[in-house]
């Protein structure tokens, strides 16, 4: 256990040490501000700057996105707007304020599409499809990555091809539809391999691993999740090396090594406290909640599932909701308090079956199939 924590706390020092560094990148788009003479040169490298602390830095981001939209609204220029509120947009989303996030999306979808702005809107429906897809509604989510995929295929853009791909792949992989969510994932991998596109294979590497571990291919799994992790630190995405922190976690609680897993998940739960990721955090709660359930330390058990599920109600997801509820009904069922174990039971029936069932998998199929219909024709 020693050696598995002083691995825990090697690896922040790596991590923070290394992508708390400013970049090249940032550094340049700080003195390309100080020197510009126009106002719409200064919007562009806020609007940048905003974007790429977006998952890092949300408080950053959101002070470099103001910066953007109050100098578009002076000079007037719109475009500049609609990538300041496309920001705004990540940020809530990362934050955890759906409704927020969609406002700002929307806003930024109606002055890409006057601006005819076809990346900008491509960009712009993904992001929907991103909140849609959090928030379990998967039917709109599909919707608002095939409009996306459609403009991407016009344009001949590779890189947002295979970002649909992806997309299209991890709702039918959260619809339990694995043989249809990697047929996607691979037509994604294959174009990042291609384009030689590191954030996208990092993506496409990840899901990929997903699968793989819900078809029990554990080694195959841990190896994809690796890969994935090493390209997050190489491109400074902390977001990305907290994802696969917890899924490297969940490869481990599934062959029973407790110890191992919330290593991983105690890894996970620090960078996404750091990056202010509420979705993170209460995933990684419920999964440290539920190896405490099975190491029988129930009262910590149900205080970090509770932690958790007071959070996800606070940022609207079904599916930590949905998960919390599960571990806290198995937990309260062993404590044989049958009125707790109830309450639990009956909102963890109520968000699996909101998030999972066969209208929606009917809409899922029938939205695919008309794309797919269309592209051959």
């Amino acid at each position: 256990m020693k050696k598995i924590f002083f691995i825990f706390n090697s690896l922040l020092l790596v991590v923070f040490g290394a992508l708390a560094q400013p970049s090249e990148i940032i550094e340049e788009h700080l003195k390309a501000i100080h020197k510009a003479s126009h106002d719409t040169i200064k919007v562009i490298h806020y609007n940048e700057l905003s974007a790429l602390y977006s998952s890092s830095s949300p408080d950053t981001a959101m002070m470099h996105a103001l910066e953007a939209l109050k100098l578009s609204e002076k000079s007037e220029y719109k475009r500049g707007e609609a990538f300041a509120f496309s920001n705004f947009g990540m940020i809530k989303n990362v934050k955890g304020d759906y409704t927020g996030s969609l406002s700002y999306h929307f806003q930024a979808l109606k002055l890409f599409q006057n601006l005819n702005d076809k990346r900008g809107v491509a960009d712009t429906y993904t992001q929907i499809g991103l909140v849609y897809q959090v928030q379990g509604n998967y039917p709109l989510a599909l919707e608002h990555f095939l409009n996306a995929l459609q403009i991407r295929e016009e344009i001949l853009d590779q890189r947002g091809i295979a970002t649909c791909y992806n997309n299209i792949g991890l709702v039918y992989e959260l619809q339990a539809m694995n043989e249809q969510a990697l047929e996607y994932f691979l037509r994604g991998l294959e174009i990042n391999e291609r384009i030689h596109d590191k954030k996208g294979l990092n993506v496409s590497l990840r899901n990929i691993g997903i699968i793989f571990m819900n078809l029990e291919n554990y080694a195959e799994a841990k190896d994809y999740f690796f890969r994935s992790m090493h390209i997050s630190e190489e491109i400074g995405d902390l977001q990305g090396v907290a994802t696969s922190w917890r899924s490297i976690g969940e490869v481990h609680e599934r062959q029973d090594q407790d110890n191992e897993a919330l290593a991983y998940y105690q890894l996970a739960l620090q960078v996404c406290e750091e990056l202010n990721d509420r979705e993170g955090v209460s995933a990684n709660l419920t999964n440290m909640g539920n190896i405490y359930r099975k190491k029988n330390n129930l009262n910590k058990a149900i205080d970090y599932c509770l932690r958790s599920l007071n959070l996800a109600y606070k940022i609207g997801s079904k599916l930590s909701i949905k998960n919390a509820s599960e571990i806290l009904y198995k937990i309260y069922k062993t404590q044989n308090d049958c009125e707790k174990a109830m309450v639990y039971q009956g909102l963890f029936m109520v968000y699996k079956d909101s998030l999972l069932n066969e209208e929606k998998q009917s809409e899922i199929g029938r939205l695919t199939g008309q794309y797919e219909t269309e592209r051959k024709i």
